[in-house]
């Protein structure tokens, strides 16, 4: 079984080599396939990221949701695995923030509701629910905190049949890629 670090390595080397139209096309495809989640649907309030750029895209998916009259709340990275959450008014009023992910120009720093869906990155995810994210901790620290629908989404690139975890990881309700759905719990699929 590989180490997590080692895996890291390995998928973030797969993902890199992506070109940038297969990642629009892919991320257009599972934001679609997000979309159509009922608890997406039924939700008032998401938790989104805003991607770096070998990731799955999230802006084509924030804009319906606001379309949607959703509230989405974006992640603010801080030092030592910590996060806030802003609520997000304009999407296209980004800059490069820590560790380089984007963020808002103007932050409005709010405590989403604990039972909104939260749409999680992850660098590699496994068929039972677990997911290796970039290594810094901060959905780690989060996500015990949050009961609603924990959905990760990924390219199909980025699956790993098994990998260690240990007692901080939280698994994933739902894992959504280009081509498959990994649902562990049935209340959240359509």
């Amino acid at each position: 079984m590989k180490s997590k670090e080692t895996l890291r390595r390995a998928i973030q080397s797969k993902r890199k080599y992506m070109d940038a139209e297969d990642v629009s096309d892919k991320s257009r495809h599972i934001g679609e396939k997000l979309q159509q989640l009922s608890c997406i649907q039924e939700a008032d309030s998401i938790l989104c990221y805003l991607a770096k750029a070998d990731e799955v895209h999230t802006l084509d998916f924030i804009d319906w949701a606001q379309s949607q009259s959703k509230t989405i709340y974006i992640p603010i990275t801080e030092g030592h695995g910590h996060m806030h959450w802003s609520r997000l008014d304009d999407p296209y009023t980004l800059k490069n923030g820590p560790l380089g992910i984007p963020m808002p120009e103007t932050l409005h720093i709010e405590s989403p509701p604990q039972n909104a869906p939260i749409v999680v990155p992850c660098v590699a995810f496994s068929e039972n629910g677990h997911r290796i994210g970039h290594g810094g901790g901060y959905y780690d620290r989060f996500l015990p905190n949050t009961t609603g629908p924990k959905i990760a989404i990924a390219f199909e690139v980025q699956h790993a049949p098994t990998f260690e975890t240990n007692e901080f990881d939280i698994a994933m309700d739902c894992i959504l890629t280009e081509s498959n759905r990994y649902v562990l719990d049935l209340t959240i699929s359509e």
